[in-house]
């Protein structure tokens, strides 16, 4: 899989967030994006996952446009940010075509169970609580902390949708600082 942006150019208002900004990204490699606050980081995420507008330029991915695929390409990318996933960079429809990833189908059943969209009730406790946890890593190392991420995405859906205070419990059963060091580790 190769990631690849030829010649970015991106303006909001009046301003230059970035320009002629060009990377290759083959699969096994990273990329380290730097910066202070306000230099475009985040921006430049979001247009390479296809939810902010491309002023110039082009994204491809594995030599495919974004421009030509660009609703195939936003169906298979899920972007975490610090802020809420709407945007105003989106037409009405195309935030709603971006409530269909699933993190947004699982809020949705969350608020369909608390009395729905329209008529959403609080839960009595004050606020919707979520729990997730993972395991022993033990060896070989199969670590379940993505459902950490898979309910953090959750919870962060929630929180663009409705007004509602929301609390995360993580339980962890990992006891591996209390093991004895298995025989089959090298070096131990």
């Amino acid at each position: 899989m190769k990631l690849e942006a030829k010649s970015l150019y991106c303006k909001r208002g009046n301003s230059e967030i970035f320009s002629n900004l060009s990377f290759t990204i083959n699969s096994g490699e990273a990329l380290i994006i730097r910066g202070g606050n306000g230099s475009g980081k985040s921006t430049l995420l979001r247009t390479i996952c296809g939810l902010s507008p491309i002023s110039d330029g082009d994204i491809l991915l594995d030599d495919k446009s974004f421009k030509s695929e660009e609703l195939q390409i936003k169906n298979n990318i899920l972007f975490i940010s610090h802020s809420k996933c709407l945007t105003d960079d989106f037409t009405s429809f195309e935030n709603l075509n971006y409530l269909k990833s699933w993190p947004f189908k699982e809020a949705q059943q969350i608020i369909k169970n608390n009395g729905g969209l329209s008529n959403f009730k609080t839960p009595e406790k004050g606020h919707i609580l979520l729990e997730t946890g993972y395991g022993p890593s033990g060896l070989p190392h199969i670590g379940t902390f993505g459902e950490v991420v898979r309910t953090t995405m959750v919870r962060n859906a929630l929180m663009a949708l409705i007004n509602c205070p929301t609390k995360m419990i993580t339980f962890s059963d990992d006891m591996d600082g209390l093991r004895k060091v298995p025989d089959n580790v090298p070096n131990k």
